[in-house]
């Protein structure tokens, strides 16, 4: 039985890739793309999940911005507490 071979590499348009092989040895690389290190490869994928994280907490952190603005609208307008939560989706200091 063979070991299985990994690859890292990166394609013309940036995206990161890999593909684990069975055999005596690597396919050459897809046209255009160029090798990356297994810890480069690694690094940037670490790199890319901190960004992804701090998006979506940009996300959330708006999205609970304009709960508070829609949940404080209503109630200056007279609704009810309990209904101006339940409308919004508006769970206090909770978050939305």
């Amino acid at each position: 039985m063979t070991d299985a071979l990994t690859q890292h590499y990166r394609l013309p348009d940036g995206v990161l890739a890999l593909r684990t092989v069975q055999g005596m040895d690597l396919p050459e690389l897809p046209e255009g793309a160029t090798p990356v290190t297994p810890e480069e490869y690694a690094a940037e994928l670490a790199a890319l999940k901190v960004q992804q994280e701090e998006y979506r907490a940009r996300l959330d952190a708006e999205d609970q911005e304009r709960v508070r603005g829609d949940y404080d609208a209503l109630r200056e307008l007279g609704v009810p507490e309990a209904t101006a939560a339940r409308i919004t989706g508006y769970r206090g200091g909770e978050g939305a």
